[in-house]
């Protein structure tokens, strides 16, 4: 090594050796520069999610006419809502609406899935024709929906026509209006949990089936001590995230009922209710009051939900 090279070294080494800027260290300047790329998303949260949420719980605590403050009332919208008819009759409705949809939704979305995890030819088609409603816009479904119950020219009149049944009024009927909400919610709901399903069920070895059959299980065995046991996460899932979706619904039923949960409030779920008093009456502490005791139910469900995963995981179900 020459004297050029012992210079160059030397430099290097105490290029090396000199304290850096504020002495961090390597491990350290990743860590800022992780939360540099990730602050974009953080900001987002809190300018867009954490913001409203909690300039959301300080309105209902107030009394206001618009989104601006107005004086401050304590629990008053609280109190105000226990004693408010509508607020009770939006949460059974809601509760109807939700009992109707998820259990047949997580079944039909499992028995779905177990049809078209076969290998027969053109599972593909089916597979995507399933999906088909997740992808579509709501708005443009619930019209297409809206045409099929039309009492005079509906689809689903003349189905019933020809089953030698009598028509109904479907959306415009106090018995039917919310069964019709909870057929489109269906419908909608199958593509999503078919697959996540499906997923699960071809992530299931071949050798717990064969192995089953060896000691003469049958098709009912081989489901409930194999298929069901190893799916009991995802079925969990669906339940945990259908329930919360349906607790939400609003879309849909304003379309269909331009925003007043006709007839006769059959169709005012929670959301929908909640709507009107924040954007029709202006009254925005009040709606934020709902909102929160809505937030406090879905929680409590859900916590519900998980405790009760827990515990078939725990026992082995």
């Amino acid at each position: 090594m020459d004297n050029k090279d012992l210079a160059w070294l030397a430099s290097f080494r105490a290029r090396v050796s000199r304290p850096r800027l504020f002495n961090i260290t390597h491990r350290q300047t990743e860590t800022i520069y992780g939360w540099l790329f990730i602050s974009p998303v953080l900001i987002g949260l809190l300018v867009f999610s954490l913001g409203p949420i909690i300039y959301s719980l300080i309105l209902s605590a107030q009394k206001t006419i618009g989104v601006n403050m107005g004086t401050f009332a304590g629990l008053a919208n609280y109190q105000e809502l226990l004693k408010d008819e509508l607020f009770w009759q939006a949460l059974k409705v809601t509760f109807k609406y939700a009992l109707g949809v998820v259990p047949i939704s997580v079944a039909l979305q499992l028995l779905v899935a177990a049809a078209l995890n076969q290998g027969f030819k053109g599972i593909s088609v089916f597979r995507l024709l399933y999906y088909l409603p997740a992808i579509t816009p709501v708005v443009a479904m619930i019209l297409v929906w809206i045409y099929i119950y039309d009492p005079a020219n509906g689809l689903a009149n003349q189905l019933l026509r020809l089953l030698g049944l009598p028509k109904q009024d479907w959306l415009l009927s106090i018995r039917w209006a919310l069964p019709s909400f909870m057929i489109v919610a269906i419908w909608g709901s199958i593509g999503p949990g078919m697959v996540l399903f499906l997923a699960g069920l071809q992530g299931i070895s071949r050798e717990y089936y064969e192995a089953a059959e060896m000691d003469g299980a049958g098709a009912v065995a081989k489901f409930r001590y194999i298929t069901f046991p190893l799916i009991s996460p995802i079925t969990f899932l669906m339940l945990i995230l259908g329930l919360i979706g349906a607790l939400q619904t609003f879309d849909s039923v304003y379309v269909a009922t331009k925003g007043d949960g006709s007839p006769f409030y059959t169709t005012l779920v929670m959301g929908l209710y909640i709507y009107k008093q924040a954007f029709q009456s202006l009254r925005f502490g009040f709606a934020s009051a709902i909102a929160w005791v809505m937030a406090v139910i879905i929680f409590t469900l859900t916590y519900v939900q998980i405790r009760l995963q827990s515990r078939w995981v725990h026992y082995g179900g």
